[in-house]
């Protein structure tokens, strides 16, 4: 007989971050989105910037909770998916504000290292992504309280 739920356990370098059961985890691998429910074969790898989302069972219907990540690292071993990352964030309190700034910061520096070359343009690109996925996190999370 097979275990529906698998244990969620997310760290950080120097402390646990949460923990979860779900049915279902989706998460930003490095080479696209994947998914692993229980029984999954043992599995890991890199986890980009992006959304891991996380489906619950409630009573009859499934929920879904999801949250912003800073890339890391997932392993997947007996019905227990461990998530290594920096950040993580409920999506239902992103700091849209802050995001929007750091975004707006992230095209500035880009401007300026097309005129100096002391510009880290990597660090630069790596900060717009993580501001506009946590705005587009934020947004889907408003259209889904809409509809």
């Amino acid at each position: 007989m097979t275990n529906s739920h698998l244990r969620v356990l997310v760290h950080s370098s120097d402390k646990e971050l949460g923990k979860f059961n779900a049915v279902e985890v989706k998460l930003p691998a490095f080479r696209g989105q994947v998914g692993i429910r229980a029984d999954h074969a043992d599995y890991g790898g890199a986890m980009s910037v992006g959304v891991v989302e996380l489906v619950t069972h409630s009573d009859s219907d499934n929920q879904s909770h999801v949250f912003f990540v800073s890339g890391g690292f997932f392993m997947v071993q007996n019905n227990e998916v461990t998530l290594l990352t920096e950040v993580w964030q409920d999506a239902n309190h992103l700091d849209l504000s802050r995001a929007e700034k750091a975004r707006k910061r992230a095209l500035e520096r880009l401007e300026t290292s097309r005129h100096h070359e002391n510009v880290d343009v990597g660090r630069a690109l790596a900060a717009l992504k993580r501001a506009e996925t946590r705005l587009a996190i934020s947004q889907d999370q408003r259209q889904r309280l809409a509809s």
